[in-house]
């Protein structure tokens, strides 16, 4: 049998070795779970060890005095963190500091006569109840123009100081513990009101001396008695708008209607202009109410000049201070002559200039308003010519009425100083007590007129060398020196003779008397305040040779009825006053800050019309001047940078004009202004060279300052040529254009040629500016003898040959068709073509010829040879015949 056991081994000995390998790898895997079972163990034992130490660690760590520890430190970092946001927020925002207590505004010499509640505490009604009238002004210590108006304000409190019934006060409504601000809502300081009894008013007029003085004075006397009818009279000439009222005072108690008219007439006294001159009178006399057609108490008819005819109060309107005022406010529209001004107080720019030139022309004088003084001589013609201009009537005008000169009625109201300094009233009483020891008939009967010895002591002071001062700090007597002699008193008291002769029976006769001598004190000391405040104020000097009121007279040359005539033509002028004293912005906006006032002016926007009027002030010049405004006669004035005031001062003339020179000789491009433009391009006879201008839109315009660079560069190329050409520039908006210069498009490039002024071209709008295109434009355009030069100067030897080739064949050609021309010329046409070719050959013939010099001399021509070569007789042959 065989042997079965060895049959697997050697029958498939793959299987026996897999199964081997099998069983290896059984017992691999037995021994590595083995092993990983002892790893696992060894790793749980020492996780438990780490285990143990991170507690006992901890245990070591987290005892009570730690976490105790901990529980503060954690504490005091928030409590920290709240302490410092609680600074971050106090001290981050804007600190508010504790205003300081009001303080003076008035300075302590003005105590005397300014009463400052400094600390706002100011009870109106306690006040009032002492004083007739009380001027208050409330101000601001930070206000810049409660600052400039302070010491304006002092100067008419020291003026006034004299009248006892009046009282100024000056209130702080600013600080807020005041009572002002807590009565008051002032948003623009400062401001003026003026208080008597229950009645006032505030001021809107300039923020100065004098406009202020004026309207106290107005305010102080704010009606007239009318006594007669020359006084009327007088009162319609002087005043634009003349509202008089009718009250008979028949019994002692005042008529409750005179005292809505008196309130009303304080009220309309706001320190305008056109206040100034609206004035308020009463009529007591039945007869003359009666003669003026006023028949029952309280009438009230309004004048207005240039109109004849009177306007009654109208009964259907209740008779009240507050309607009154509204009533004459719109009869004031119809004045003949308005007033440029704005109330500063609540306006801070106005349209009154604007709306009267849409409205209608206008006929503007402009003049420094002296209104210490009523009747200023240029605004009584300006007004009386207004009243011609609009007066439609048939019958005679009436003559102007000369007005005082201002500085003879100041150096009148400066001789009442000299009675102040001396003292009226102890004067007075020592001519009493001479009474009984003079015969005065026969000490006072040597003349009529007695010159005081002090007199011709008086101390000489000009209005130049008299220097603006603050009035409270004044102690210097430039007045008068006191004579202390018998002849001197006996002057003084022959002058009041008639006064003082009466004898005094009683004492109330003595009182009255020394009662009458305070109240001419006060009169004579404001006279002596009028006069020192005229010469304080420093007026600007009108013309001396201004005379308004010579020339023709109003029926000669007249302009009567021209308004009524052009009126349904919508062709008339309104007549206007602009003080040129606080309003002298226009006369720089115009350029016209150098003209000799008073000035004239002519402005019409539908013409575009500007126009000035030559020489001074009279009434035949302004008669003309309206009649050739109608006509349209008149020139325009244009504005030049001549009139515009220079922001630069110049230093050494000699070195200013050895900088000039030299300035002159290196630059290539002039500056011109409308008069320097206006002589160069009309005066272009027996000119040699032509002209380029440039207009620019100034420095800012960013068109002008590009195309700038472009024309420099091609003036630079030009220089060598100054003799025949010369680049101007001209600034337009500095300088107003005449209309033929007013362009679309700035910058406008224009060549004037040389001896034309009726031939000139402009550089097309559609053509950029460019190097280039403007040397084009330039050689296309310049005279010939230019363009001559430049081709000669820049044209080589082989330009020289090349040229002159073409012209021989030219030439050749002009031979030829002159020749065969020859046998045909009893023929017109062939007479004047023949002509043409002939000139057309002697100019090539002479070109032929300076040719052949250039080839002679250089590779290229200098500029001097240039030069003699054009300014030779060949050349001038042939710039005659072209």
């Amino acid at each position: 049998m065989r042997d079965f056991s060895d049959y697997p081994s050697s029958q498939n000995p793959t299987l026996v070795s897999s199964a081997a390998q099998s069983t290896t790898d059984t017992i691999d895997e037995n021994v590595f779970d083995s092993s990983v079972v002892l790893n696992d163990e060894e790793d749980i034992n020492a996780v438990a060890c780490v285990d143990v130490n991170i507690v006992q660690s901890l245990r070591r760590v987290f005892t009570a005095k730690n976490m105790a520890k901990l529980v503060l430190f954690f504490f005091g970092v928030v409590l920290s963190n709240y302490l410092w946001n609680i600074f971050v927020e106090v001290y981050s925002r804007p600190t508010i500091l504790k205003p300081r207590g009001p303080l003076p505004f008035f300075s302590n010499s003005s105590r005397n006569y300014v009463l400052d509640y400094y600390n706002g505490d100011f009870q109106l009604e306690q006040i009032l109840r002492d004083y007739d009238l009380l001027f208050v002004m409330y101000y601001a210590p930070w206000s810049f123009h409660s600052r400039n108006l302070k010491h304006p304000y002092e100067v008419i409190a020291f003026i006034f100081h004299s009248h006892k019934n009046v009282r100024f006060v000056a209130v702080n409504c600013w600080t807020t513990a005041g009572e002002c601000r807590k009565v008051y809502k002032i948003y623009q300081y400062p401001v003026i009101v003026a208080y008597s009894s229950n009645v006032h008013t505030i001021y809107q007029g300039e923020q100065s001396v004098d406009h202020l003085y004026r309207w106290v004075v107005n305010i102080r006397n704010p009606l007239r008695y009318i006594g007669s009818t020359e006084v009327l009279e007088n009162l319609k000439h002087e005043c634009h708008l003349s509202v008089v009222g009718y009250f008979p005072f028949k019994n002692i108690s005042t008529p409750c209607q005179y005292r809505s008219f008196a309130a009303a007439a304080m009220m309309l006294h706001s320190g305008l202009l056109e206040a100034e001159y609206t004035c308020l009178g009463v009529i007591t006399s039945t007869h003359l109410a009666n003669e003026i057609r006023m028949r029952f108490e309280g009438d009230i008819v309004v004048y207005t000049q240039g109109n004849e005819t009177m306007t009654e109060w109208p009964l259907s309107i209740s008779f009240t201070a507050e309607n009154i005022v509204e009533w004459v406010k719109r009869k004031r529209s119809e004045a003949v002559v308005k007033w440029i001004q704005f109330n500063r107080n609540t306006e801070y720019m106005t349209e009154q200039f604007a709306k009267l030139l849409n409205e209608s022309a206008v006929l503007l004088l402009v003049t420094p308003l002296a209104v210490v003084y009523r009747g200023q001589p240029d605004i009584l013609i300006f007004t009386e010519l207004a009243k011609e201009y609009w007066n439609c009537d048939e019958g005679n005008l009436s003559l102007p009425r000369n007005a005082e000169n201002h500085r003879i009625v100041s150096s009148n109201d400066i001789l009442a100083c000299a009675q102040i300094l001396e003292g009226i009233v102890k004067m007075d009483l020592c001519c009493r007590s001479l009474l009984p020891a003079v015969d005065w008939n026969i000490a006072c009967a040597s003349s009529a007129k007695y010159k005081w010895e002090d007199e011709e002591n008086v101390v000489k002071v000009s209005y130049d060398e008299h220097l603006r001062s603050h009035w409270t700090e004044q102690r210097k007597q430039v007045f008068y020196k006191v004579a202390h002699s018998l002849y001197a008193i006996l002057s003084r008291c022959c002058s009041e003779y008639e006064r003082i002769s009466q004898r005094e029976l009683t004492s109330v006769h003595k009182a009255n008397a020394i009662k009458l001598s305070q109240d001419h004190e006060i009169e004579m000391t404001s006279l002596c305040m009028r006069g020192r405040l005229f010469n304080y104020m420093k007026y600007p000097l009108i013309n001396k040779d201004l005379n308004p009121f010579e020339g023709s007279r109003p029926n000669e040359n007249t302009i009567r009825g021209t308004g009524c005539s052009r009126r349904h033509e919508n062709d008339t002028l309104t007549f206007v006053v602009l003080d040129s004293i606080h309003y002298y912005y226009f006369l720089n906006k115009w350029g016209l800050q150098n003209a000799q006032l008073p000035l004239i002016i002519a402005i019409d926007t539908k013409r575009e019309l500007f126009s000035v009027m030559d020489g001074s002030l009279s009434q035949y010049r302004v008669r003309e001047f309206i009649s050739d405004y109608h006509s349209n006669l008149v020139s325009d004035h244009l504005l030049s940078e001549e009139d515009s005031t220079s922001r630069f001062i110049e230093g050494n003339e000699a070195q200013t004009c050895n900088n000039k020179q030299l300035k002159e000789e290196n630059q290539v491009i002039e500056r011109l202004t409308l008069l320097t433009l206006h002589n160069l391009i009309e005066n272009r006879r027996n000119t040699t060279h032509d002209v380029v201008v440039f207009f620019s839109g100034g420095v800012w315009h960013t068109p002008s300052a590009i195309a700038m660079h472009v024309y420099h560069s091609t003036a630079s190329y030009f220089a060598s040529s100054r003799d025949l050409i010369k680049f101007y520039v001209i600034d337009t908006t500095r300088n107003e254009m005449p209309y033929n210069f007013n362009f679309e498009r700035i910058p406008a490039i224009v060549i004037f040629l040389a001896n034309r002024t009726d031939v000139s071209w402009k550089y097309p709008d559609s053509l950029p500016i460019s190097h280039p295109n403007l040397l084009s434009f330039v050689l296309s355009h310049c005279s010939i003898r230019l363009r001559w030069k430049m081709a000669l100067t820049n044209c080589g030897r082989v330009c020289v040959i090349q040229n002159r080739r073409r012209l021989y064949k030219r030439k050749e050609k002009l031979l030829i068709a002159i020749y065969g021309i020859k046998g045909r010329l009893y023929q017109t046409e062939h007479i004047k073509r023949i002509d043409h070719l002939v000139k057309q050959l002697r100019v090539v013939r002479r070109l032929l010829n300076v040719l052949h010099i250039a080839l002679r001399q250089y590779e290229t021509l200098a500029e001097d040879s240039v030069t003699s070569l054009l300014h030779g007789s060949l050349f001038e042959d042939y710039f005659k015949d072209m």
